[in-house]
């Protein structure tokens, strides 16, 4: 199965890297759940529960694998948009709905037209949209060893604080190392999370959990980790140690 929805993050090239990285068969737990891209893949050889604390990711999400049919035609339903205005009324009621699949249908059509792959806010852009969104959904065959978590803490970091259950590895792909997404809480909108990147720091210093942060490339991220284990991936997907294509980071608490 492929995900329907583009990230506002990054394009993850580390996928193919954190692969490598994982014992076939582990219980892999992933922060952040949005476009699902990482969660997917890794299902492919892993066991894989996906976290979330926001209820419309987590529907949309489950919309998706119990029926990816049905939201694919209502994506079809909705597209295309041709007035701005719609897109913005879109993006302002579409949580309004009854339905769950006409959300899940509305989160997925306005991620992809949205210039941010957010869903409540971003520019209108045509353009991201692509016919095979739908195709790709109508022959999804959702993944067996993906699990989703609707974590009920408000603070995501504090919910991954608290996994009970079997977790050989803990992943966060967080992006750019910058100011969190958002962080005026007058500007959060259903879907987006704080990402506070100091407390990504402490967690991930005091955490039980074996953990995986990816994030973009930059010296910022390399010096503020620089006493635990980094690996650089470069615009390829591979694993390098020269700097020249760097492109993304792992960096590892073990």
């Amino acid at each position: 199965m492929k995900t329907p929805l583009k990230s506002p993050l990054n394009n993850l090239k580390s996928i193919s890297a954190i692969k490598t990285l994982l014992p076939r068969g582990s219980a892999v737990h992933t922060g952040l759940l949005y476009d699902g891209r990482l969660e997917l893949e890794l299902s492919e050889s892993n066991f894989v529960v996906a976290h979330t604390n926001k209820y419309v990711v987590y529907e949309m999400w489950r919309c998706l694998l119990e029926d990816p049919e049905r939201v694919a035609a209502f994506v079809d339903y909705m597209h295309p948009i041709e007035d701005k205005n719609i897109f913005y009324l879109l993006q302002e009621n579409w949580p309004k709905y009854s339905d769950p699949f006409v959300r899940a249908g509305l989160f997925v059509l306005l991620n992809r037209y949205s210039d941010t792959g957010l869903v409540s806010s971003g520019e209108m852009s045509a353009e991201n949209y692509s016919p095979t969104v739908t195709v790709n959904l109508k022959k999804a065959i959702p993944p067996q060893n993906l699990f989703l978590m609707l974590d009920q803490d408000t603070d995501f970091l504090n919910a991954l604080d608290k996994i009970d259950t079997r977790c050989d590895y803990l992943i966060l792909p967080l992006g750019d190392y910058k100011m969190s997404l958002l962080l005026q809480s007058d500007k959060v909108t259903h879907e987006d999370t704080v990402i506070d990147h100091e407390r990504i720091f402490d967690f991930f210093s005091n955490t039980k959990n074996k953990t995986y942060l990816i994030y973009n490339y930059s010296t910022t991220v390399e010096k503020k980790y620089s006493g635990y284990r980094q690996y650089i991936v470069d615009k390829w997907g591979r694993l390098t140690e020269s700097k020249t294509f760097a492109k993304e980071m792992i960096i590892a608490n073990f």
